[in-house]
């Protein structure tokens, strides 16, 4: 599962990076039921999501970055069940989301 997980990683980084898109953050938790954080984004707007997969929560969280003086204050917006037994799914949620907030 590991390996799928850094190979599906790799794939949404790839398609984001064309929409200018940046993968900012990334942990993986492989013994805590494969749970994961990626932050992605924009220079001064970011996206969190908190996979759980041991309850199949994504968590959406957002933040503005205006400047290196502020602290970040991150702001949860959504949170959806997603039944993934690959993972597929997830990444798809992932790519989908940040598509749409920071469509041109």
């Amino acid at each position: 599962m590991e390996l799928k997980h850094f190979e599906q990683l790799n794939d949404a980084a790839k398609s984001l990076s064309t929409r200018g898109i940046e993968i900012y953050e990334h942990h993986y938790f492989g013994v805590a039921f494969g749970n994961w954080t990626v932050v992605a984004g924009k220079r001064k707007e970011r996206v969190r999501f908190d996979w759980d997969g041991r309850e199949a929560f994504l968590t959406i969280s957002e933040a503005s970055f205006p400047d290196s003086q502020h602290a970040t204050e991150w702001n949860q917006t959504k949170q959806m069940g997603i039944n993934s037994t690959d993972g597929g799914e997830v990444w798809r949620a992932v790519v989908e989301f940040l598509e749409v907030k920071f469509a041109v």
